[in-house]
């Protein structure tokens, strides 16, 4: 594809996903006359619109020796549910509960809601693209790991319901190894504007998902460029130059996700958008 074909498919994705911002201002405008610009920001804040949008899905990754779950900290709603993608090596997605203490020679203590099933995927092999999902039915926080890289701080946190789910049940850190203890996220940050940055990097995850299954991604990935960049709270995370740095290198992923680029390609286009997305995270 030429240059210049490049370009005006861009313009075209582009248009469409910033029409509707476009079209609201006349109605925003007539807010801000009569609010602060503090009580304004709340009217876009709320839900991610979840029609069309690819399913969240957390990437099990190994990378150059640092193993992770990517995004860290989810927040879902309850009857929810998350799918886990093997991006390569071996992994398990494995609850903080008793049940599973079998498999560490560490402590697992108690790290989710007491009335709540343990889960275990079992090991998922080399090859990427196996997944396993899990539905979470009660509020609460949710702690889980892989069971071959927990000693290399290789941990995750679902929150379901909000804030209101309060902390982990029962188990203090003392309970955990310090690189665990260590990469956990906070609730307050999944809860919050950081967490909206690991919802998108979850629905790029989404659109990878579908790639591997070989079904068409290009519209889910279409979806997820058209609500990212309705979504104020992800704006006023990352400001006004990170928000046009992300939507343009998310807008280079659906374009390769278009153009039927490799899965290995559309990996690094998706990292290169959740970059952007983790700076402000961390920042």
């Amino acid at each position: 594809m030429s240059d210049s074909s490049d370009s005006k498919g861009m313009s075209r994705r582009r248009a469409v996903a910033l029409a509707l911002p476009a079209l609201a201002w006349p109605v925003l405008a007539r807010a801000l006359v009569t609010r602060p610009p503090r009580a304004w920001a709340g009217i876009l804040e709320g839900p991610v619109p979840r029609d069309d949008l690819p399913l969240r899905t957390v990437g099990l990754r190994s990378l150059g020796g640092a193993f992770r779950f990517d995004p860290p900290g989810l927040l879902i709603s309850p009857g929810e549910s998350v799918t886990w993608l093997n991006m390569g090596d071996f992994h398990t997605v494995t609850s903080f509960h008793p049940a599973n203490a079998h498999l560490l020679s560490a402590a697992v203590p108690l790290r989710m809601p007491e009335d709540a099933e343990p889960f275990h995927s079992g090991m998922l092999g080399l090859d990427a693209g196996s997944v396993f999902e899990h539905e979470f039915t009660v509020e609460g926080v949710y702690d889980y790991f892989c069971q071959p890289h927990y000693s290399f701080g290789m941990v995750g946190r679902i929150v379901v319901g909000g804030p209101r789910g309060g902390g982990a049940v029962s188990g203090d850190d003392a309970n955990l190894i310090d690189v665990a203890r260590k990469e956990l996220p906070d609730v307050a940050t999944i809860t919050g504007a950081a967490g909206r940055a690991w919802e998108w990097a979850s629905r790029m995850n989404g659109v990878l998902l579908l790639r591997t299954r070989d079904a068409d991604p290009g519209a889910a990935a279409s979806a997820v460029l058209a609500a990212a960049s309705r979504d104020s709270t992800l704006s006023g995370l990352l400001g006004r130059d990170g928000m046009t740095m992300f939507l343009d290198r998310l807008d280079e992923f659906a374009m390769s996700v278009d153009d039927g680029a490799d899965y290995e390609l559309l990996v690094q286009r998706a990292d290169e958008a959740k970059r952007v997305l983790d700076v402000a995270a961390n920042g």
